[in-house]
């Protein structure tokens, strides 16, 4: 099964994370702008999920650029096409850098 995250709105994200579910944030260089990152729990590798690399405002006028995935369940996931690993806990932000 795959399911797609809707975009990012230009003023910030509001996360409805707790009990089981979390967020994972992950930055990345900017010449993966408007790519798609799939990320799948390691337990099951066909329930994918994917969102698109979007430039996100921080405060002082700042940008990052990341692709977030505001809701999954608390578990360990995989990062397609990356040797990266990372555990989502409920209620919490998990934030990992990708730097290729």
């Amino acid at each position: 099964m795959t399911t797609e995250t809707q975009p990012i709105p230009q003023s910030g994200a509001i996360l409805d994370i707790g009990e089981d579910i979390g967020a994972l944030l992950l930055h990345v260089p900017a010449h993966h702008l408007e790519e798609e990152i799939h990320v799948a729990p390691l337990d099951d590798p066909d329930d994918r999920t994917h969102t698109v690399v979007r430039e996100h405002p921080l405060p002082g006028g700042r940008h990052a650029v990341a692709a977030l995935f505001p809701t999954l369940t608390t578990g360990r996931y995989q990062i397609i096409g990356y040797d990266i690993e990372v555990s989502i806990l409920g209620g919490h932000v998990t934030e990992q850098h990708l730097t290729t």
